[in-house]
């Protein structure tokens, strides 16, 4: 029963991930480089993320959202789900990748945030490294 249950919460967050998108264009950063939120909510995801059991999954899924978050530049989202991944290796990997998405779409201040979070010190410089050249992606 409790591997059903597992499946079902495994199925429902990839529909989510699957059906995340909008209509709507992405929005532009605010004037000055400022990050602006997007309206797009992701508690949802997070809540179905957070509530598997096998912390693989849930690994797995909190990165998504955290993928999904940083392309819709819901930044309190990608620190949310960033901060709930149990892998250090792979929240530093992933916290690296999606504050480089957040810097590409002109939202720095945000990226900085979500570099400041990567544990791993020559990781962490070289992506804020690379976020003061502009090299974001």
């Amino acid at each position: 029963m409790c591997t059903n249950f597992r499946w079902l919460l495994l199925a429902a967050t990839l529909l989510c991930v699957g059906c995340g998108g909008s209509d709507r264009p992405r929005g532009a950063a605010a004037s000055g480089g400022e990050s602006t939120e997007r309206a797009v909510d992701f508690s949802g995801r997070l809540a179905a993320a957070q509530g598997i059991n096998d912390l693989d999954m849930r690994d797995e899924a909190l990165v998504e959202v955290a993928q999904a978050a940083a392309e819709e530049g819901a930044g309190a989202a990608v620190r949310q789900a960033l901060e709930d991944i149990s892998s250090l290796d792979q929240r530093n990997e992933i916290a690296a990748e999606v504050a480089l998405k957040l810097a590409g779409a002109g939202q720095e201040t945000e990226a900085v945030a979500i570099a400041s979070m990567i544990n791993d010190l020559d990781e962490r410089n070289d992506v804020l490294a690379r976020i003061a050249k502009g090299e974001g992606e």
